[in-house]
């Protein structure tokens, strides 16, 4: 992950079943990048079961977006995902929430991801995405494909690789990623 001879602009996802690490995983690479000094953002995209906020002790929006939900202000007022941003520490941001952003009164597309991401990685060394474990979501497969590392966490047991190659069979036979864009790692290893 960490080259300094070429420190390219990097986006990295985090991909695989629920409950094999993935959040745990972010964490320790953005860890891993802050102590090499470089400036991270975390994207929570895990709509369904978004924690990082919680694992990171901070909540999930801004006061500025709590206000707009309170007062029931998010269609007239849009949000913007630069919004959504949480400060961490000096290194690391993170956006939680972003399920506000794919809500179904003024979706965004999720052929708009590419945007989003070349919109952010402007003002961050690397950006760290949790995605989903659920494969109905087009946006999971727009950020594999425009994601620069995918890391996919499997647990070392049976029941797991089999709902990975569940898993990876879609990614590959359904949504055309090539098989060597993703990088298997095991977790959890006993």
């Amino acid at each position: 992950i960490i080259n300094k001879n070429n420190i390219n602009k990097k986006i990295i996802s985090l991909l695989g079943n629920g409950g094999v690490g993935k959040s745990i995983a972010t964490i320790n690479i953005a860890n891993l990048l802050d102590e090499n000094n470089y400036k991270i953002l975390i994207l929570d995209f895990d709509i369904l079961n978004n924690s990082l906020h919680t694992f990171l002790g901070v909540e999930k929006y801004p006061e500025k977006i709590k206000q707009k939900i309170k007062n029931n202000n998010l269609i007239n007022n849009k949000i913007n995902i630069k919004e959504l941003i949480l400060k961490i520490n000096k290194n690391i941001d993170l956006i939680s929430g972003i399920n506000l952003l794919f809500d179904d009164k003024y979706k965004i597309s999720s052929s708009k991801i590419k945007n989003i991401l070349e919109e952010l990685i402007e003002n961050y060394d690397y950006i760290i995405i949790d995605t989903s474990s659920e494969c109905f979501f087009d946006y999971t497969k727009n950020i594999i494909k425009n994601s620069d590392l995918n890391i996919f966490l499997v647990e070392s047991n049976l029941t797991e690789i089999k709902k990975a190659k569940k898993l990876l069979e879609i990614y590959n036979k359904e949504w055309n990623i090539e098989k060597d864009k993703i990088n298997l790692l095991i977790n959890k290893y006993n």
